[in-house]
């Protein structure tokens, strides 16, 4: 680790993540020496959520895309899935859902009066 425990007297964020991420390793059931190695290949400090780091046997260190609001996951799917729809003859499935816009749209437009 990249600081002494014992002249820690409070755990800031980046000191706590880096003592999570290496006690697992050592949880891990991994000898010294593979942990050692596992290590090498990082920078340090190692300062990683445990939440946005793991190991791919096949790839290395690998990194989760970082997490999308579903809003966003759905706004950038939409266009793709409503031409899928389009392409795939499924006019009974868009017009439900252009029926199902039109009352949101009504709905919202009798709100604002």
């Amino acid at each position: 680790m990249s600081f002494d425990i014992d002249q820690v007297t409070e755990l800031e964020p980046p000191l706590e993540w880096e003592l999570s991420f290496v006690a697992s390793m050592a949880r891990s059931g991994l000898n010294d020496a593979q942990i050692t190695e596992l290590l090498s290949t990082l920078e340090q400090p190692y300062r990683y959520k445990s939440d946005s780091i793991a190991f791919s046997f096949e790839y290395g260190w690998v990194c989760p895309p970082p997490e999308k609001e579903p809003f966003d996951v759905i706004e950038d799917a939409i266009d793709h899935w409503l031409e899928s729809l389009a392409e795939e003859g499924q006019t009974q499935r868009l017009a439900a859902l252009q029926h199902q816009i039109v009352e949101l749209l009504a709905g919202s437009e009798s709100e604002e009066e």
